[in-house]
């Protein structure tokens, strides 16, 4: 598939998308790792490889299984250029401040990771489901994320 798109447009760049991190959910998803081992393959013919961290407290965040999951894709794919497509502290155990504030922590260890293309927050808005997540509520308002991120000093 990729070589017929790569004809038709010789400049773009493919990429394998983000996957949930866990284990196998019966009837929902497979284990995110055996998933990707499966997927090999494909992540080798893609340009570039996406994937997503989460965590729950600061610890959480520079865990192996949480905020540093980029690190076992980095291992596996050392020559692929990497997208966290998806970053969030997903829990109601953190204020919105709190959450900011492990943003900036996670964007400056991120600045200096080799073949990081980019890393994007989940989730700027959501009408549901998302209801710890979002920068932005349903009636407009800002959580306190967006505003500690924006003044962030780097």
């Amino acid at each position: 598939m990729k070589n017929r798109l790569k004809a038709k447009f010789p400049e773009a760049k493919f990429g394998y998308p983000g996957l949930s991190p866990g284990g196998n959910i019966s009837g929902q998803r497979m284990d995110s790792w055996a998933f990707l081992s499966q997927g090999d393959e494909a992540v080798r013919a893609c340009d570039w490889l996406a994937c997503h961290c989460y965590w729950i407290d600061d610890g959480d965040q520079v865990a192996a299984t949480g905020g540093l999951v980029y690190e076992e894709y980095r291992r596996r794919y050392p020559d692929k250029l990497l997208f966290i497509t998806e970053f969030s502290n997903p829990t109601d155990n953190a204020n919105w401040r709190t959450k900011g504030l492990q943003y900036i922590n996670y964007y400056n260890r991120l600045r200096n990771v080799t073949g990081m293309g980019a890393a994007l927050s989940f989730v700027v808005s959501a009408s549901s489901g998302f209801p710890n997540e979002s920068w932005r509520l349903e009636d407009g308002s800002l959580t306190d994320i967006p505003r500690v991120v924006g003044a962030r000093a780097f």
